[in-house]
């Protein structure tokens, strides 16, 4: 089905990819049938949502400037709040126990939005153009289904990088940095690679490291590098947000909501959100278990120098930042 003539009807749709190739970026869409997006990911939302028979069946697209003039005329909710992180640092749990309340919509690293984000990495677009296709797209993500009051959009971790493209779009949005000591961070991108470490996938300049010299990195040195950008990321633009360090978790989501958005859920979402948070973030259904430890352990005396050499300034600072902060 293509909804690109006339002017599309595009509630109840969500975004499933972009393709910026066109002078005029076009936008994939599958029908939400008026459910929840409720998985860990918003990857995993569309996965169950596109085994559903329509969505099977058609392929809805539209250029973003109908999308934008879709949204012009059915306004969907604005950010309660945007999520940043350094990655392996708890942000995925709180993106669970925000979605555990049914008043808020949680999109957590939505695909089609970092497309967008990284639109100025394939393509000239002049920063008013493409601040527009970023509130397009946080618009087309956040169309709401019955009940949802609020939204909330966790970011990828290597987004820090778009951070003042993002403060531009949408001034005065609440930020919610999430953090961890950054030892624990690398031990675990190490065990587990991300695509933020594929330069196949993410390229090496989005991080400020020069290609050429990517290639003669060891994979402990490039990832030591990553972790070290993400972090002084956040803490160049500490001031601007709230500050959770992951050894606060899960206690410190609900004075967040409370005393800094004032935002009090329910006593049915409350105890939804406690649920939650025995919860392992990735893995509903396991119990949650403390690595702190186990990560410290096998850190090598390598991964501690190269730590020490690119991200425990940054660390340092995100620290003094977090201590300065005040729940009223």
């Amino acid at each position: 089905m293509d909804l690109t003539r006339g002017a599309p009807d595009l509630r109840g749709w969500i975004p499933t990819n972009v393709d910026l190739r066109p002078e005029v970026p076009e936008v994939h869409w599958c029908h939400a049938a008026g459910t929840r997006l409720t998985a860990p990911f918003y990857d995993g939302d569309l996965t169950r949502l596109m085994r559903l028979p329509f969505n099977r069946t058609f392929d809805a697209v539209t250029s973003i400037d109908d999308a934008a003039s879709h949204l012009d005329s059915h306004p969907p909710l604005t950010p309660t709040a945007f999520i940043f992180h350094i990655g392996r640092c708890g942000s995925t749990l709180v993106s669970r126990l925000l979605a555990a309340d049914p008043a808020n919509r949680v999109v957590s690293e939505p695909a089609p939005f970092d497309q967008v984000m990284r639109a100025p990495l394939s393509r000239p677009v002049t920063p008013d153009r493409y601040h527009r296709w970023l509130r397009t797209m946080v618009g087309a993500l956040g169309q709401h289904a019955d009940g949802e009051t609020r939204l909330f959009v966790k970011l990828d971790s290597w987004a820090s990088a778009a951070a003042a493209h993002l403060d531009q779009a949408f001034p005065g949005a609440p930020w919610l940095f999430v953090y961890r000591d950054p030892i624990e961070v690398l031990v675990s991108l190490l065990a587990s690679p991300p695509a933020t470490l594929l330069q196949a996938f993410l390229g090496p300049k989005i991080f400020g490291i020069a290609p050429d010299d990517a290639l003669h990195l060891s994979r402990e040195q490039y990832a030591a590098r990553v972790v070290g950008v993400l972090v002084d990321n956040l803490a160049d633009q500490a001031s601007r947000a709230w500050l959770i360090e992951h050894p606060e978790l899960p206690g410190a989501v609900m004075p967040w909501l409370e005393h800094v958005l004032d935002i009090r859920p329910d006593p049915a979402a409350r105890a939804a959100m406690q649920a939650i948070a025995g919860e392992h973030a990735k893995h509903p259904g396991t119990p949650f278990d403390d690595d702190r430890a186990s990560k410290q352990a096998r850190a090598t005396p390598e991964l501690r120098s190269l730590v020490e050499t690119w991200a425990a300034a940054g660390y340092a600072r995100l620290c003094a930042e977090r201590a300065r902060q005040v729940v009223p």
